[in-house]
Formats: C-alpha cells, structure tokens, sequence
C-alpha cells in the first residue's frame, strides 16, 4: 500500500543498495544521502536509493562494476515484482477426510488435500478477447496484470489417546506453488 516505504520495510535491500551507492568507486551526489553523527554516508529513503536504482539503470552512474550491476539489478527487479498490483481469481478443490467420530473422540486422524489455480479464466477471456500482451509477455486487465499458477497443500494431523486425558498429537503441513503464463 505505501511504495514509498519499500526500503524501511526491507532492510536487507537497503543495506545493498547503500553498500553500492557508498562504495569507493561510485559517485552519487551528496544531495541524496544523510550523514550520521560519525559522517557516514547512507541513501535517504525513498528518494535517494530510487534515484540512485534510476540513474544506474539510465547509465548515469558509469564507474559500477559488474557484480554492483547485478546487485542493484536484483533489487530493482525484487523492489518492482514485491509493490506491484496483480489480479488473482483461483478456483480451489479441497478434500477432506476425517476420522473424527465426535467432539469427545481423541484418537483420531484428519488430512486434507487442496489443489488450487489461478488465472485460467482471465487468460481465456484475454485469449477470446483479443487482449494483448505487454512487453513482458503478460496479460492485463483494467490495466492490472492477473497472476497465473497451480498451487497443493497437504495437511495431516494425528492425535493418539494415552488415557487419562492426555493426548499426543502431530501435524504434517506441505505444498508448493507453480507460477506460469
């Protein structure tokens, strides 16, 4: 909601980028940076470290090596892909089967099964609608790229009635998710 705030909120790419911007070979004005009590340098945020990825990226800041190029082209990439918007429509089937034959049963077992995607619906009607693609090969609409992928989950629980009222209970959670289109 506040891009602006982007480099607070992820520090690590701060301190990259500012790592890059204070290094001995790079010349950036002092106009974009703060000094702190004991006269180090750091990029103002958010305008000095978005300055500083724009002029790199425009070939403004000539004397970067080529591993601070592919620093500062990562977090552009990261910084860019974490704040834009993206339309996600899914559809998702779950299955459940649970061995839980009422509220006072304490030796039961339960797994679910979740099988998820997004983005095929809004890609038929893109398709079927002759939308076209950006330059990066995406579909948008009302001007919002839509998300496309296939995600799983499996969860499993087990819980083991030691009498006396003491229980045991373990929980397996997986999945992974699968990006295309």
């Amino acid at each position: 909601l506040n891009v602006a705030n982007y480099f607070n909120v992820y520090r690590n790419s701060f301190i990259e980028l500012n790592q890059v911007a204070t290094a001995e070979n790079v010349n950036f004005p002092d106009l974009y940076f703060d000094f702190n009590e004991t006269g180090d340098r750091f990029l103002t945020i958010p305008e000095g470290a978005n300055m500083f990825l724009r002029a790199a990226r425009l070939g403004e800041v000539n004397s970067l090596t080529g591993d601070q190029t592919q620093i500062l082209n990562d977090i552009r990439e990261r910084k860019n892909r974490l704040t834009e918007d993206n339309l996600i429509s899914s559809t998702n089937f779950s299955y459940i089967l649970n061995r839980k034959e009422n509220i006072y049963d304490e030796d039961f077992s339960r797994l679910r099964v979740k099988l998820e995607t997004a983005g095929n619906i809004l890609s038929a009607i893109s398709k079927l609608g002759a939308v076209e693609e950006d330059e990066d090969g995406r579909y948008s609409i009302f001007g919002v790229n839509f998300s496309q992928y296939v995600k799983t989950e499996i969860d499993y629980i087990k819980h083991w009635d030691l009498d006396r009222g003491n229980v045991v209970a373990i929980r397996g959670f997986g999945g992974i998710a699968i990006p295309y289109g």
